[in-house]
């Protein structure tokens, strides 16, 4: 088993794909959204086409918001 990390940061919508390497598949996952003012919460967290997984933020503000991005890999 592997776990693949992703982080991104972009202004109010951030989302990024954590992919497994070739070979393995996804078998779990997860995302986080922190931003260091307003509010920011998570949207979408979901696996991609058995070999990565998908988180996305949204924030009420025009801020700039992170996400980390997990892919359990087998």
């Amino acid at each position: 088993m592997e776990i693949v990390k992703v982080t991104a940061s972009k202004l109010r919508w951030p989302g990024a794909t954590a992919t497994c390497p070739m070979g393995k598949k996804v078998i779990g996952g997860g995302a986080e959204c922190s931003s260091g003012i307003g509010f920011i919460w998570l949207v979408r967290s979901i696996p991609v086409n058995n070999n990565a997984w998908y988180g996305f933020c949204d924030t009420t503000e025009h801020i700039i918001g992170k996400i980390t991005v997990h892919a359990i890999c087998q």
